[in-house]
Formats: C-alpha cells, sequence, structure tokens
C-alpha cells in the first residue's frame, strides 16, 4: 500500500480534481449507484456539489472526505446524517476508483475517518 494516502475535508477549491475523479470513473460507479446524469459532470456542477457539502459541514449535518494519492483523488468518504444529541450518529459511505480498489485504501480512509469522529465526540478534537 502506497504510504502517501491523505484525507481532506472537500472542499470548493478541489473542484478540478474531483472533476476529474469522477470522469475518470463514471463507469465503474454507475455500475454500483444510479447514474447523476451529463448535467452533474461539469466544473459548475462538482464546484456547486462541494459548496454543499461545506454548507453541510458548517450545520454539522454531513461531513465529506476526499482521499488522495499524491495529488490524485483515488477515493471518497462521506458521513451523512450526523447526530450528535443522545445517539452520535451517522451514516458512513464512500467509494474508490477501480484502479485503486483493493488495495487497502478504503480501509485506511474509513478507519481514519470513524477514529477522527470518535475523538470529536469524546472531546479530543474540536468538533468535526
Amino acid at each position: 500500500m502506497d504510504h502517501h494516502l491523505r484525507i481532506t475535508l472537500a472542499m470548493p477549491e478541489h473542484t478540478d480534481a474531483l472533476l476529474a475523479f469522477e470522469l475518470d470513473n463514471r463507469p465503474h460507479f454507475e455500475q454500483w449507484i444510479a447514474s447523476r446524469g451529463d448535467a452533474f459532470y461539469t466544473a459548475a456542477a462538482v464546484r456547486s456539489s462541494l459548496e454543499q457539502a461545506q454548507w453541510a459541514r458548517n450545520a454539522q449535518k454531513e461531513y465529506h472526505y476526499l482521499a488522495w494519492v499524491n495529488d490524485a483523488i483515488v477515493g471518497r468518504v462521506t458521513l451523512r446524517g450526523a447526530e450528535r444529541e443522545h445517539y452520535f450518529k451517522a451514516s458512513l459511505g464512500y467509494r474508490f476508483s477501480a484502479q485503486h480498489g483493493g488495495k487497502g485504501y478504503a480501509s485506511q480512509a474509513v478507519n481514519h475517518v470513524v477514529e477522527e469522529a470518535f475523538r470529536s465526540i469524546s472531546g479530543a478534537l474540536k468538533p468535526w
């Protein structure tokens, strides 16, 4: 496994890299999820989705992460439906490129995101 895997929050400035990732992997992803349609695969639409993700993070509802190897996105991890009252729960989803699947990147990224979430809940880190 490449030790250069890094995880970042998804930000609007990642538009070009995320669009390239989505375009490169569209046929692979559409085997598993419904197509987003051609309208999604533009810089404006991807930037808008990243801006929405940033808003959801600021509202403490969703947390979108990108997994990188060197300067390329290899996967995404998302926590949705975050609840901090009573249950401290969220749904986790992820997807990784066909090229990077089966190499441990998803496990490493998911573990990182889960550990960060638990540290945040326990007060060891500032809130997500």
